[in-house]
């Protein structure tokens, strides 16, 4: 008990930049470690002037953008680009994108989220921030267009595709859908997947669908799919693929691009 109030003690403080309220902070984050799964309140929050909310359950997206900083190579990789082109596959409730927003208001991004919870979620934090450039797709990259059986029942984060008939039917579209009809424009210069082991079936035999994207971002889930076949997917489109550092999990994510980086080049 003692260790689990020292942690959300700690996490309450290196929260207070982007929370409203101590107070409600607070009981958002004992009551999460406590597991009362029946609790799922959400809480406001704000990245600078963007403002968002986050259900308890969504708790690990906003700890890895905003305290873990799992993607500040993005500010790198946005310089020179004014009004960058972005699709975020796998958006969660939109911390991706609203961290590519705090970098670069004037974006134009794209944010594809399966889960219908999850996806009202995303649409709200949308809603709140009017003067962006943000559209919402409630869809599952697969391989290709229909429907899929989704399991949201945890962690929004580890929400994935499963077996038929297991979870919610949520609508589905291949990689061509999401660019060819969505993303809306001819040119994009970052996209995001982050889609919990769906990334083979996505992206296998599609890489020349890829010669659209100058740098794509993929956390790759080897114990979900089969790695090797993504590797060799992400090879075909992109001369470069780079480890991104500095993450806790052992998942990897990797940034796919045309120019060299001064980054480790990613091998199994």
């Amino acid at each position: 008990m003692i260790r689990r109030l020292t942690r959300t003690v700690k996490q309450t403080v290196a929260l207070r930049p982007y929370a409203h309220g101590v107070v409600a902070t607070f009981a958002y984050l004992l009551t999460r470690v406590a597991g009362h799964k029946h609790w799922n309140f959400k809480v406001p929050f704000h990245l600078g002037d963007l403002q968002f909310f986050a259900r308890q359950s969504d708790w690990f997206a906003v700890e890895e953008v905003i305290l873990e900083r799992e993607y500040d190579i993005l500010e790198q990789l946005l310089q020179g680009r004014g009004a960058p082109v972005v699709v975020d596959i796998g958006a969660n409730i939109g911390m991706f994108s609203l961290y590519t927003f705090y970098l670069r208001p004037n974006a134009h991004v794209l944010s594809v989220e399966p889960s219908e919870g999850t996806h009202a979620m995303l649409e709200s934090n949308r809603a709140d921030n009017p003067a962006l450039d943000w559209r919402t797709l409630r869809a599952a990259l697969w391989r290709e267009d229909g429907s899929i059986s989704f399991d949201a029942s945890g962690p929004s984060t580890g929400s994935r595709i499963t077996g038929a008939g297991q979870g919610e039917s949520v609508p589905a579209a291949s990689l061509r859908t999401v660019l060819e009809k969505h993303a809306g424009a001819s040119s994009i210069d970052i996209m995001k997947i982050d889609i919990e082991g769906a990334e083979q079936a996505a992206l296998e035999g599609n890489a020349g669908l890829l010669a659209c994207v100058d740098m794509l971002i993929i956390e790759l889930h080897p114990d979900l799919c089969d790695a090797a076949t993504v590797l060799r997917e992400l090879r075909a489109a992109f001369p470069h693929v780079y480890k991104i550092p500095g993450r806790r999990s052992a998942k990897p994510v990797l940034l796919c691009t045309r120019q060299g980086m001064d980054l480790e080049e990613f091998n199994l």
